[in-house]
């Protein structure tokens, strides 16, 4: 899946219910809950898209099986 195209998708959605803020997540079945570049980036084009259209990103969460990552926690949210 393309980023730019999640985000689209992501921000049209939230529009469309009216959303008040975004709170987003997504799971590594592989245990590894490390983000990758791809996860970095993604996070700061939805970070950028939420900011432009009002609706706060609360957090990008990645889930493990036994553990899991906030983005928020380790400041990469602002």
């Amino acid at each position: 899946m393309k980023s730019c195209l999640a985000v689209d998708e992501v921000i049209r959605k939230a529009l469309l219910h009216k959303a008040s803020y975004l709170l987003v997540a997504h799971n590594h079945p592989s245990d590894n809950i490390a983000p990758s570049q791809a996860d970095i980036d993604l996070t700061d084009k939805l970070q950028n898209a939420c900011r432009m259209m009002g609706i706060p990103l609360l957090d990008h969460i990645i889930v493990g099986k036994t553990d899991y990552f906030s983005f928020k926690n380790h400041d990469m949210i602002k």
